[in-house]
């Protein structure tokens, strides 16, 4: 559930002078609660090698007449945290067969107590939104032969109980990614305490999934996609008496309406990805007709630097085309997979649909509804087998089916008989922490599908 709004205790009606010693104090606190989920500020930088892969090129194969397209998304460089710069992760990326890099560095990240200090982060508002996304556009002009997704990463809110020193910050690593919004205009208007969009300024007071909903209503209406970020992480950082505090919020998930996704990678795997759990909850409710929409899945890199790799977390978009128009619209409609672990080169799915009992091969329908009633067997298909692998397919929130291979047809016409509306998603586990998650497709017999189903093309690696 989502957490209740409470009052925190009574902070003084005003600040009184603070001795200089107090002040350093907080000024030190501040410096060193920055950061993604604290990570960034203390990543470290590796020598370049150790980030560099081998590949002769970005992992883009043809399938289902379009392309699937290797990605990265959710990464920082030296404007937020990051180890390396944007010319280096861009060589990096490369280098890892990256075909999508997606960099979402951190918006205006600020948390003030009264007049006496304010955290913040190195950001895009720092060097300018209309310099951020020049700088990103001409990154794009120098690799060709990448799709640069530009994004930001956004902490709309956080609130503040005791007093100096013993201080509590608390939401302060409830972040957002986001997409598609690269007018300086609509940025500098979205709801954070940041923008000063929200009030009050400094607040000392849970005003719960409020000004978050507030958040992810204003980035939809304009356009943006907005997925949120290691859902299920848990941040606490302390100095001395003052820490601040971020519990798990998985239920925002499901509570806030107009999010495009959330990612289950590496932080999502619990409480939203177990089977009849949030996740599957939102499913239901989209196909009662109770959401507009279905919650997407995605992996997020969060790269910093430090001991990460670029890739151990990957998101396979499937797209029309190989452009940042082709890929934002995958993202939006939920064709994306997500994968985590180690040897993930050439590892995709290559099928994964609704067929008639007859057909030999589905096409790769995530996020796609099926309306023809006689399509009644589930598809599914790896490009290569993983070691320990268990594969489960997961309908309406129930494990029907486990398979040991990369290949598996389900025959599920005692269900889909009834006329019964239904999500089938796939989980894939291996050895170590191997995981591998679809998005849904769907079968709504009678409703109208728009659009025409794509052409089978043989997978083939094109570049």
């Amino acid at each position: 559930m989502p957490f209740s709004p409470h009052d925190s205790p009574s902070a003084p009606a005003a600040i009184r002078p603070l001795k200089s010693r107090t002040r350093l104090l907080l000024l030190l606190t501040g410096w060193l609660w920055a950061g993604c989920a604290f990570q960034g500020l203390f990543a470290g930088r590796n020598a370049l090698e150790f980030y560099q892969g081998q590949a002769r090129g970005p992992e883009i194969y043809a399938v289902d007449g379009g392309y699937a397209l290797k990605a990265s998304v959710h990464n920082h460089t030296l404007w937020s945290h990051g180890a390396l710069s944007a010319d280096e992760l861009a060589a990096v990326a490369k280098s890892r067969g990256i075909a999508v890099l997606a960099i979402t560095e951190h918006d205006n990240l600020e948390a003030c107590w009264g007049k006496v200090i304010c955290f913040r982060d190195p950001s895009v508002v720092k060097m300018g939104y209309a310099n951020y996304w020049q700088q990103m556009a001409a990154l794009q002009q120098k690799n060709p032969d990448l799709v640069i997704l530009p994004g930001m990463e956004v902490a709309p809110y956080a609130w503040w109980t005791g007093v100096p020193p013993w201080l509590r910050l608390h939401g302060w690593d409830v972040h957002f990614t986001v997409y598609n919004l690269t007018d300086a205009a609509a940025c500098q208007g979205m709801p954070t305490l940041a923008n000063h969009r929200l009030q009050p300024a400094h607040p000392r007071r849970n005003r719960g999934e409020k000004p978050y909903q507030q958040f992810v209503a204003y980035i939809a209406d304009h356009g943006g996609l907005v997925f949120l970020a290691h859902p299920e992480s848990k941040a606490v950082h302390r100095l001395a008496a003052a820490k601040t505090v971020t519990p798990p919020y998985p239920e925002y998930a499901r509570d806030l309406l107009g999010l495009t996704g959330f990612a289950v990678l590496p932080s999502g795997r619990d409480r939203l990805l177990k089977p009849g759990g949030i996740w599957d909850q939102t499913l239901a409710e989209y196909l009662a007709g109770k959401r507009r929409a279905p919650i997407w899945v995605l992996g997020d890199a969060d790269f910093h630097g430090g001991d990460q790799q670029l890739d151990q977390v990957l998101t396979w978009i499937y797209a029309a085309g190989q452009d940042e128009a082709s890929v934002l619209a995958a993202m939006r409609q939920g064709r994306m997979v997500a994968v985590q672990g180690p040897e993930l080169a050439g590892l995709r799915v290559t099928e994964f649909g609704l067929t008639r009992p007859n057909q030999e091969k589905a096409r790769i329908m995530l996020g796609q509804v099926s309306g023809d009633p006689q399509a009644t067997q589930v598809r599914f298909a790896l490009s290569r087998p993983v070691a320990g692998m268990s594969a489960r397919l997961i309908r309406n929130g129930e494990v029907i089916f486990t398979a040991r291979e990369t290949r598996f047809a389900y025959d599920d016409s005692a269900y889909l008989g009834q006329s019964q509306p239904a999500s089938y998603r796939v989980e894939v586990r291996g050895e170590g922490d191997f995981l591998l998650v679809t998005n849904p497709v769907f079968s709504r017999v009678g409703k109208e599908v728009s659009g025409s189903p794509s052409p089978i093309i043989e997978d083939r690696k094109i570049h």
